[in-house]
């Protein structure tokens, strides 16, 4: 079975490869500074006995969801949203990262982001920030 710390390790490896972010966290942090990444778990976290394939015999995986907050100061919304468009799409973009090693090091058969789920203002925690919500499925065995 695929080991979950590894695999959010992995995740953080990553986004560490952005340029332009103060700080990566593959877990959640009480307080941060902006412009971050926070790997969030997502819902549900796991889903076992994922197959692929046609066949009753085909491999059995875990789907791990996770969802990538990228974090940046709302003082500046127009900076603030060019920032993050460079993290939406492009050569730095969230997507690329991921893609760049989809194994995350070896701890997962494969790992794709599939949306953007928000952009703008999103709270976390009791602060306040500009950002974006990507969705990331993490396939284990």
């Amino acid at each position: 079975m695929a080991d979950y710390g590894a695999i959010k390790d992995g995740i953080k490896t990553r986004l560490e490869t952005l340029s332009g972010l103060v700080a990566v966290f593959d877990t959640v942090p009480d307080r941060v500074v902006p412009p971050v990444a926070v790997v969030v778990p997502g819902s549900p976290p796991v889903d076992y006995n994922v197959t692929m394939g046609a066949s009753t015999n085909a491999s059995q995986l875990q789907r791990f969801n996770f969802e990538v907050l990228v974090l940046a100061q709302r003082f500046y919304a127009e900076a603030a949203q060019d920032k993050l468009d460079s993290y939406v799409s492009g050569s730095t973009s969230v997507y690329n990262a991921i893609q760049g090693d989809a194994t995350l090091g070896g701890t997962a058969a494969d790992a794709r982001i599939t949306r953007v789920a928000d952009y703008g203002q999103i709270v976390v925690g009791e602060g306040e920030f500009m950002g974006a919500r990507f969705e990331l499925e993490v396939y284990g065995q």
